[in-house]
């Protein structure tokens, strides 16, 4: 699968952290994290289906697990790289989609960043 060079929009980042969470889950299981996690509704079909443009991306992997009784069997989904490596995947997307090249325009991303770990630092 070719690794798109696009940024996740924020619904699909939320998936995919549910998934770093679980570390492997199926979509009623993701609907359940979302909204126990992050507060965000979202039902059991839509998370397959958003799940879906994941693998379409590169960010995860499917694979069908058996289900009990009638009916079709459910997807695992399970991420193809670490938290760090798609965090470090969507930041630099992100810098290139917003043409954040240049050495001013990476000193306020900088700044922000530094902003950020002090707000984050215990007091």
């Amino acid at each position: 699968m070719e690794l798109s060079g696009e940024s996740l929009p924020p619904g699909l980042w939320r998936l995919l952290w549910c998934i770093f969470d679980l570390e492997s889950a199926d979509p009623v299981q993701i609907a359940e994290h979302l909204e126990s996690k992050y507060r965000v509704e979202c039902n059991p079909k839509l998370a397959g289906v958003l799940l879906l443009r994941l693998v379409e991306r590169g960010f995860v992997r499917a694979a069908p697990r058996p289900r009990a009784g009638r009916g079709r069997p459910l997807n695992v989904y399970t991420a193809t790289m670490s938290r760090e490596a798609a965090l470090q995947r969507q930041m630099e997307a992100i810098l290139d989609q917003y043409l954040i090249r240049e050495g001013k325009d990476l000193d306020i991303v900088e700044a922000v960043l530094q902003r950020r770990r002090a707000a984050a630092a215990p007091s």
